[in-house]
């Protein structure tokens, strides 16, 4: 095995695959709105916590990949070429 990174293979982007799940995401995300919207009406209090935590979880999922492709920019390296295509 060589140490050759061929960029044009990771450049390439599945299109068939994610119109295909462009399409599952919107089902999925039609029944958590109707779902959000039953827990707005029927128990406020919970609502509001429940979604706070939910909102710090996915925030800091943000932020800690953001730290990482900082880090990856930073450090010039090519090891971050394997998540781009994810």
């Amino acid at each position: 095995m060589s140490g050759h990174v061929d960029e044009a293979v990771l450049n390439e982007r599945p299109t068939g695959v994610i119109d295909g799940l462009s399409s599952k995401a919107m089902i999925f995300g039609g029944i958590g709105a109707i779902v959000t919207a039953f827990g707005f009406f029927t128990a406020r209090d919970t609502f509001f916590q429940s979604y706070l935590i939910g909102y710090m979880f996915w925030m800091y999922i943000t932020l800690g990949s953001l730290g990482l492709l900082m880090i990856q920019y930073l450090s010039g390296g090519a090891w971050g070429l394997v998540t781009r295509r994810v």
